[in-house]
Order: structure tokens, then C-alpha cells, then sequence
């Protein structure tokens, strides 16, 4: 499986002090986003838009600087941090590391962005 790697997305405008990551055209193909540094956030966010054929995307984070031992992020509310259709969430963890998955589906084509508050 290939991993797509994120595009910095410009917020100027918007908030001088965060950052966005697109991961662009998530199929079945290439279904894991590349890692992307969150290091320092106050805050973590993530939407994601697309056809998603029954998918569900999760997020995942890890505390450690090689990137190991990933974990399932979790929402505010508790839940396990993952969409299964058009929509957005925010995460209680502040890890190191994040990025997407996904899970299953076979016209899967969805685009999940980040968003980092510091």
C-alpha cells in the first residue's frame, strides 16, 4: 500500500498561529496518510470529505519520535477519533505524530485534512 504524504496548506487569513495538512485522494490504492509533526499543539482537528463506499477513516498518533507504537486517537467526547462519512472532529490526545487510515472500501476517494492549533 502506498502512503500519501500530506500538502501544508496555507492559512493566512485565517489563524496566525495554526497549520493544516491535506492528504489528497485516499483509496483502498494508498490508504494510509504519511505522519505529519504536531509536536507543541494546543489543539487537533480533522475533516475529511469524499465518497467513502461504507469506509471508515481513522486517525492515529504516536508519542514517540521514530514514529512507533501508534494509537487510535480518541474524540472529546471519549469515542474512537474516525469518520465514516463526510464530517469533522476534534481529539483529546496531543501526541507527537498523526495521521489517517484507511479501512476498507473499494471506490474509496476521500481527502482528510488536519488542523493544528499551537
Amino acid at each position: 500500500m502506498t502512503t500519501i504524504a500530506p500538502a501544508k496548506q496555507s492559512l493566512a487569513g485565517i489563524s496566525a498561529n495554526g497549520t493544516a495538512y491535506l492528504w489528497e485522494t485516499i483509496t483502498v490504492a494508498n490508504g494510509d496518510g504519511d505522519w505529519i509533526p504536531v509536536a507543541g499543539a494546543r489543539a487537533i482537528g480533522f475533516s475529511a470529505t469524499g465518497t467513502w463506499d461504507s469506509n471508515t477513516l481513522t486517525f492515529q498518533g504516536s508519542h514517540m519520535a521514530d514514529k512507533s507504537l501508534p494509537f487510535a486517537l480518541t474524540t472529546l467526547a471519549g469515542g474512537a477519533a474516525a469518520l465514516t462519512a463526510n464530517g469533522a472532529l476534534s481529539v483529546a490526545d496531543l501526541p507527537l505524530w498523526v495521521r489517517p487510515l484507511n479501512a476498507s472500501g473499494t471506490t474509496v476517494d476521500i481527502d482528510a485534512t488536519v488542523h493544528v492549533a499551537r
